[in-house]
């Protein structure tokens, strides 16, 4: 299913149901993993997100490019200017998940660290509590 919009020019947009859907679903599991700092969750829209770069917007501005900007001049220019600047802007924002994703990760290996050194340390005293009833018998 595909929702069509078509603006006055005669340009044809559309965008698949399944891909709003999907981005809709992993920008909440970005804030889930944010909020509860679960690293797994970043992941789907790390990947929906290059996905998009490399699959949708590289070929729709090479298109651009190549069919647009030595016919139409100005205009042309200007909405490549200005989706070179949302370009960066998505990069941006992609390195800052990134970052919170590492975050996430290094606290959540920390934590496992914790845990088994924690769980050493209680498996070693109850050891040596073990050693001390024997020899008390």
């Amino acid at each position: 299913m595909e929702c069509i919009c078509v603006p006055p020019a005669g340009f044809r947009i559309t965008v698949k149901s399944m891909d709003l859907v999907g981005g809709m679903l992993s920008a909440l599991l970005v804030i889930v993993a944010d909020v509860k700092s679960i690293p797994y969750l970043f992941l789907p829209w790390l990947l929906l997100t290059v996905k998009g770069m490399l699959l949708n917007q590289g070929p729709s501005v090479l298109g651009l490019g190549y069919m647009l900007l030595p016919k139409e001049g100005f205009p042309a220019v200007l909405l490549f200017v200005l989706w070179v600047f949302l370009l960066v802007e998505e990069f941006l924002l992609w390195y800052n998940v990134l970052k919170m994703c590492w975050v996430c990760w290094r606290n959540y290996f920390n934590e496992l660290a914790t845990c088994s050194k924690l769980e050493q340390h209680l498996v070693s005293k109850q050891e040596f509590n073990q050693g001390e009833d024997s020899r008390e018998h």
